[in-house]
């Protein structure tokens, strides 16, 4: 697997898709992708989150073992599809399992980061600490979100 990550940062790199940090300085400065018709911004901070994890990933040294680049973006990009199939769901117990399972990742990414950032000479520590600010604040909101969510079950009844 180092090597199909090798060729694919290389490859990405020769075509001039990604820049090293890019996407967490659009973190750092509140810029976000939007899609059309998107209006939340919790949905645009997770995604943007993704994002960055993902740039940050292909940015990695091929030598980093798999199994921590395989969790850096597994949870890193969890928290935006987590968000995001939130907004999709039959019922609010489902809602509030989708928010619970964004907010975990948060948490769990955060450790990865600092293991990456504890294991790497070649990354950037400003890039990984601005990812880390990102992925406490969205958890912090995310808790949030889910203690709204169980509110409304609680005062609801079930579904």
């Amino acid at each position: 697997m180092a090597d199909r990550r090798h060729s694919r940062r290389s490859s990405r790199e020769t075509h001039g898709l990604t820049a090293p940090g890019a996407s967490a300085r659009r973190l750092a400065r509140g810029a976000s992708i939007e899609a059309e018709g998107d209006s939340d911004p919790v949905d645009r901070r997770a995604f943007d989150f993704s994002v960055a994890i993902v740039e940050l990933a292909n940015n990695l040294p091929s030598d980093l073992p798999d199994v921590v680049f395989n969790a850096l973006v597994e949870q890193g990009t969890k928290v935006g599809a987590e968000v995001f199939e939130a907004h999709y769901t039959s019922s609010r117990r489902a809602r509030l399992s989708a928010l619970t399972s964004a907010r975990h990742a948060a948490q769990r990414v955060q450790y990865w980061l600092q293991l990456v950032a504890a294991a790497t000479d070649g990354v950037s520590s400003e890039s990984i600490d601005e990812l880390v600010r990102a992925a406490r604040d969205l958890h912090k909101t995310l808790a949030v979100m889910c203690l709204k969510a169980r509110q409304g079950i609680e005062g609801a009844g079930d579904d």
